[in-house]
């Protein structure tokens, strides 16, 4: 489990890396992209990453979420076998 994670971390750091470039690609030619008229294209490049980071993130956060809560519901219902044969 702890490997999923790490591939989706790794994934959303090249994902901010990726959005970071086209950020700082936009600002360097900025008066290129205004004259040839591509700014929308580069809107949605960036919606583009920033759709995939949040998926990425939500994947994340679920393999996560059964990391933390396994052990707990695996007591819980250890606790509560003990307690009907009691």
């Amino acid at each position: 489990m702890a490997s999923i994670l790490r591939v989706y971390r790794k994934q959303i750091k090249e994902i901010i890396t990726q959005a970071d470039r086209t950020v700082i690609k936009i600002i360097m030619s900025k008066f290129e992209i205004l004259i040839s008229d591509k700014l929308g294209s580069e809107h949605i490049r960036l919606e583009h990453l920033r759709e995939s980071r949040y998926q990425a993130i939500k994947k994340e956060n679920f393999y996560a979420w059964i990391v933390e809560s396994f052990p707990r519901n695996i007591l819980d219902i250890s606790r509560i076998i003990i307690a009907l044969y009691m």
